[in-house]
């Protein structure tokens, strides 16, 4: 490069920092293993956009990055990028890396915002990783969750209630959403009971009688 221009690390000469490359997050590092499978992704959004050339995908295996790529789709054949997952070769490098069977997880890194969330819609299957296979997800993506936070986990729960733990509409026996109730008598049915009903002294359940002097 000749006079003020730096040779960027998307291999560009030039002197306008504004079409240089990003670099990935340190969460994103990893190292490369000769046991690695592919998965292609179809889309890949954040709030339903489309990710920047800036943006980054990271794979993951639990808590462990086993591959990570810069999702520029104009560099990929027919803008449909492939993210190399690898896997455990038995070293201290891979420990914790993809072994057949595991099921990644995948993190979409906001180059402009500066935020990694963990993609949380996913839209068909993530096959199991098989060493030397490709597989096609259709979709992943950051949605807003029930809360309203971007990325966020708060689902509705059974009952209807955001972030809720289906104990809003448990019934008597504990059922969601169950229709069993307690009566008079304080029991838990399911239907009216012909044997709850009040004693002379108007007590439910109760075993009081009426004697021969009333």
């Amino acid at each position: 490069c000749d006079g003020n221009a730096e040779l960027d690390i998307c291999g560009i000469c030039d002197a306008n920092p504004d079409n240089d490359c990003s670099e990935a997050p340190e969460e994103f590092d990893f190292n490369v293993s000769s046991q690695l499978a592919y998965y292609f992704i179809t889309y890949v959004t954040i709030d339903n956009n489309l990710l920047d050339a800036n943006d980054w995908v990271g794979v993951f295996n639990d808590d462990v990055c086993v591959g990570a790529k810069r999702w520029d789709t104009n560099n990929c054949l027919n803008e449909i990028c492939a993210i190399p997952a690898y896997g455990d070769e038995g070293t201290e490098l891979t420990n914790g890396y993809m072994v057949n069977g595991s099921i990644p997880t995948f993190k979409i890194y906001d180059y402009s915002e500066n935020i990694i969330y963990d993609a949380n819609l996913y839209v068909g299957d993530i096959n199991p990783w098989i060493y030397l296979e490709s597989s096609v997800v259709e979709s992943i993506g950051v949605i807003k969750d029930c809360a309203g936070i971007l990325g966020g986990i708060e689902e509705v729960d059974e009952c209807n209630v955001c972030g809720g733990d289906n104990s809003t509409c448990l019934d008597c026996n504990g059922d969601v959403n169950g229709s069993a109730y307690i009566d008079q008598c304080n029991n838990c049915v399911l239907e009216i009971d012909p044997t709850c009903v009040a004693d002379c002294a108007g007590i439910w359940g109760g075993i009081a009688e009426l004697d021969q002097c009333g």
